[in-house]
C-alpha cells in the first residue's frame, strides 16, 4: 500500500484484453507491478487535509522511493513543518520507519504499537507508508470481472497487519487502483480514491487521489505536480543522517 498512497506512481504496458482470463492472484501482481515500473522515482505534490469540520490546509511533499522498499516523505511548505520527513528504511519483515522534527533536529524511530496513528494531522498513517506489497500480508479471497475493471476481495494473513480485509477496485487497462476500501471489524474505515490519472515520462500515473477516513469525516487529497522516473539518487539520499542536512 506504501506505493499506490505517499508516491501514486503506477505503468503496466499490456494489451487492455488478453486471451487468458486471468486469476486474482494474477491481477494483483499486475497491480503491484504497475504501482513500481520504475528503479527510482522523485515526485512534488500538493497536498489538501480536510478536517471534519471543514478546516482546509494546503501542504507541498517531496517524495523519493527507490527498489526495494525505500521512501522518503519530506514537507516543504507550510514554514511551520518545512523539512519534517518520515523515512523508510526496509528491514527483513519489519521497516524501520523514522520521524524527524527539524525544529529539535532529532529524529525518532515509530515504534510498532504507534504505526497504525495519523501523523501530522492527515489521514495517513505511518503503518499506510510503510505497508508493502498487499500479497505480503493478504490473501485474494475472490475476483469479480467488469468490463473495464477488477474487483479483488482480500483477507489479512495474520491479526498484525492494519486492516482485516481490503476491497480494491482496478482499472482494466492499466493496472491502477481505481478505489480501494480498508476494512477494520467488518466496517470500512478508510476509502482510497482515484481521481485522475496522467502520464508522466510516458507512464500512466495516479496524478490526483483522495484518502478518506469515513469515521472521522476527515480526507486527504494528494495531486502529483512533477513526477519523474529513474532519476539518479545517491546511495544516502535514504539515510537518517540525510535527514538531519536539509534546510
Amino acid at each position: 500500500m506504501k506505493r499506490y498512497l505517499i508516491t501514486m506512481i503506477a505503468v503496466l504496458i499490456v494489451p487492455a484484453s488478453t486471451l487468458l482470463a486471468l486469476d486474482g492472484n494474477e491481477v494483483l501482481s499486475r497491480v503491484e507491478d504497475a504501482t513500481s515500473p520504475a528503479a527510482t522515482m522523485h515526485a512534488v505534490e500538493r497536498m489538501t487535509v480536510v478536517g471534519a469540520g471543514g478546516a482546509r490546509e494546503l501542504r507541498t511533499v517531496e517524495v523519493f522511493q527507490k527498489e526495494p522498499g525505500s521512501y522518503l516523505v519530506r514537507f516543504l511548505e507550510p514554514a511551520d513543518i518545512r523539512g519534517v520527513a518520515v523515512l523508510v528504511i526496509p528491514d527483513g519483515n519489519s521497516d524501520r520507519i523514522y520521524l524527524y522534527l527539524p525544529a529539535s533536529r532529532r529524529e525518532r524511530r515509530i515504534a510498532g504499537h504507534v504505526r497504525n496513528d495519523n501523523f501530522l494531522g492527515t489521514d495517513l498513517s505511518y503503518q499506510d507508508i510503510a505497508e508493502r506489497h498487499y500479497s505480503d500480508d493478504y490473501r485474494v479471497v475472490s475476483l469479480r470481472e467488469a468490463p473495464d475493471s477488477y474487483t479483488l476481495s482480500l483477507e489479512q494473513k495474520s491479526a498484525d497487519v492494519a486492516y482485516t480485509r481490503v476491497v480494491m477496485k482496478v482499472d482494466r487497462k492499466t493496472y491502477l487502483p481505481l478505489e480501494t476500501e480498508l476494512y477494520k471489524e467488518g466496517q470500512v474505515v478508510k476509502r482510497l480514491v482515484t481521481e485522475k490519472i496522467a502520464s508522466f515520462d510516458s507512464h500512466p500515473t495516479t496524478a490526483v487521489m483522495t484518502v478518506e477516513s469515513v469515521e472521522k469525516g476527515s480526507y486527504t487529497r494528494l495531486e502529483a505536480e512533477e513526477v519523474h522516473y529513474n532519476e539518479e539518487l545517491a546511495d544516502d539520499t535514504f539515510s537518517v543522517r540525510t535527514l538531519r542536512r536539509f534546510r
